[in-house]
């Protein structure tokens, strides 16, 4: 039996990539489910990672903190990282080359508004840009992937 806790996980996370599809979506795009990582759109493979608002840190700061990876487990799997926060006002997207990541085993935008965070992800706040021009490969992956509408 899934406890009450995995279960809010799993919804969350449906949430989040359900959102994330239906925005590809809009931009003319044709993601598919699946794959290496939650979204496919031709050879370039999308992962979603979603946040509510929480205190993670000991301190009592609030934030969004995002697993990217658990135990055992290879790096990131995909060409792009896509975080959704989700806020009291709406949902805020971080969409960022998986290159970039490296081995990072998690990733926290540590501020109630994620428009406000300044810190090393800020750059790739709405880029939703990246998602159409991603070049580079994954970090599990081998060779070059371009995407193509």
């Amino acid at each position: 039996m899934v406890s009450e806790r995995e279960h809010y996980a799993r919804l969350t996370g449906d949430y989040g990539e359900t959102t994330v599809f239906e925005i590809l979506r809009g931009m003319g795009l044709s993601p598919k489910w699946g794959g290496m990582a939650d979204l496919e759109i031709r050879d370039t493979s999308v992962e979603v990672k979603t946040s509510h608002l929480t205190r993670y840190r000991s301190d009592g700061r609030a934030g969004y903190q995002f697993c990217l990876r658990r135990d055992g487990h290879c790096k990131l799997r995909a060409d792009v990282l896509v975080l959704v926060c989700i806020t009291k006002n709406g949902n805020d997207f971080f969409i960022i080359p998986a290159a970039k990541v490296g081995n990072k085993r998690k990733i926290a935008i540590p501020r109630e508004d994620p428009r406000s965070y300044r810190g090393q992800w800020s750059r790739y706040l709405d880029r939703w840009d990246i998602v159409e021009t991603q070049r580079e490969v994954g970090q599990c992956g081998n060779g070059s992937k371009t995407l193509a509408r």
